[in-house]
């Protein structure tokens, strides 16, 4: 659909030596033509979205879009392209979970991003959607069992489960990623706006006005939300704060319209999603080693 797709690719190519690079789509344009060119343009990878088996993926994205979608995904894979398939688990397709595990393995991708649902923009129209914090539970554990299994067989297939992981940290046996927002992680848009992650849009600068290491080191907002000391108390008081960081900063701001309140599918807090009248206070004042390091 970008015209200017490939000169960006070409563009990145030129600084191959310096970057790293991938492509995130929903695959139903990829034919062997293009194919050929991600892979001579040295591409690292290629994520396609599909929401679980033909039946309920194409329910939500569309007619014929799964089988378009495995169409690219074959085309990638025969050029020798690393791909791995994303998956936004909701009520509709939390059943999908196992089968579209077997169908990674069969396909033989590189691996399965399974994600939880945010609510931001047209995703707010479909909160009801969004897992209850027992059923997140449930499927956490799950997966973290079938990635157990995968790595004993030896398995191609990793999956994995994404920043806004933090609250599996209760498992006791799991080390999450955790949100890098803001630490690891700023996107840009088109525009030169700068969000701490293309999911948390909340702007923190212009790259093209400020520049990104001034907007790193001296954004008000980046600070802020860096700054663990304006996580709510509920989750400092938590034995697994410091390998949560309060979950998904992402998913809590969509819900709550703030990133300091708890993880709203935090089943240690809440057996079902919470109201949203909850309020946090940013403590500007506090520097990180009065209490917590920033990490």
């Amino acid at each position: 659909m970008r015209e200017d797709l490939f000169d960006l690719l070409q563009k990145f190519r030129e600084y191959r030596d310096k970057t790293r690079y991938g492509i995130l789509t929903n695959g139903t344009l990829i034919d062997e033509k293009a194919a050929r060119k991600i892979r001579t343009l040295r591409v690292d990878y290629v994520q396609v979205s599909l929401e679980g088996t033909e039946k309920i993926n194409d329910q939500i994205r569309g007619s014929l879009s799964f089988a378009r979608a495995v169409n690219g995904i074959k085309l990638l894979l025969r050029n020798g392209i690393k791909v791995g398939i994303s998956m936004t688990v909701t009520k509709v397709n939390l059943q999908e979970v196992p089968k579209m595990i077997s169908f990674c393995e069969k396909i033989g991708v590189n691996s399965l991003g399974i994600r939880r649902f945010v609510p931001i923009g047209r995703g707010k129209a479909m909160e009801k959607f969004m897992l209850s914090p027992t059923e997140t539970k449930q499927i956490y554990e799950y997966i973290y069992k079938e990635k157990l299994r995968l790595k004993e067989t030896k398995s191609k297939l990793t999956i994995i489960l994404g920043c806004e992981d933090g609250i599996l940290a209760q498992n006791e046996h799991y080390i999450p990623a955790c949100c890098t927002a803001g630490y690891l992680s700023l996107t840009v848009l088109p525009n030169g706006d700068v969000y701490p992650c293309r999911r948390l849009p909340i702007k923190v600068g212009n790259a093209l006005k400020d520049g990104l290491k001034e907007i790193y080191y001296k954004s008000e907002k980046l600070n802020e939300i860096r700054n663990l000391n304006n996580i709510n108390e509920e989750c400092q008081s938590c034995p697994y704060f410091i390998e949560c960081r309060g979950g998904a900063k992402c998913i809590t701001f969509g819900y709550f319209g703030t990133p300091f309140a708890p993880d709203p599918q935090c089943w240690r807090l809440f057996s079902k999603l919470p109201t949203k009248t909850f309020k946090t206070k940013v403590k500007k004042e506090v520097r990180l080693n009065k209490q917590f390091i920033e990490v």
